[in-house]
């Protein structure tokens, strides 16, 4: 109770609670992004609540794959690299949900690279740039090459990327639409 009483007291600011991010962590696993992937919400799931009950240290390799991800006890991580794979596969889907069905979630679950235990942090808002760094690089990749223009014209939206943020186009009055350039045709 003193969770949910400090949660409405302590608002927006601080670090978040444990009640605050399992309620995170439930829509989560609720969005269409998660809820018919029962492999990777099992992943998820045991990593955050390992991580709020104090354990974070044990989240391994191994334990995740026995423990969350049914492995025998004979598993062994480096020869069957299924928790390595899950996890890019989690941090993947994680940069989907944030960037469209959880763009609006007050509380960010984060599985960073190298490490299996999640962090958790307050959602900014000035997410702008904080997006941008959040996408992989595939992302990256491709609104760079949006923004410049390298699309077809149909898929091609009024804003140009400068190299750290999207900007509208600013068009003169009466002035025609400027046509994408399509660098695979003449």
């Amino acid at each position: 109770m003193s969770d949910i009483v400090s949660a409405r007291a302590g608002g927006s600011t601080g670090p978040p609670i444990a009640v605050e991010i399992r309620d995170a962590l439930s829509q989560l696993l609720a969005s269409r992004e998660f809820s018919k992937a029962r492999r990777l919400s099992d992943f998820l799931r045991y990593v955050v609540e390992t991580t709020l009950e104090g354990h974070g240290s044990r989240l391994k390799g191994y334990t995740i794959a026995v423990e969350a991800l049914g492995r025998p006890d004979h598993f062994d991580p480096q020869l069957d690299p299924i928790v390595r794979v899950e996890a890019m596969r989690l941090r993947r889907a994680l940069e989907r949900y944030y960037v469209s069905e959880g763009r609006r979630q007050a509380i960010v679950i984060e599985l960073k690279r190298g490490s299996y235990v999640p962090s958790f942090r307050r959602a900014s808002s000035s997410s702008g740039m904080r997006l941008w760094t959040g996408l992989g690089a595939a992302s990256r990749r491709l609104l760079a090459a949006v923004g410049r223009g390298l699309l077809p014209p149909p898929l091609t939206p009024p804003w140009t990327f400068d190299g750290r943020e999207i900007q509208p186009v600013q068009q003169a009055q009466g002035a025609p639409a400027a046509r994408a350039r399509r660098p695979w045709r003449d």
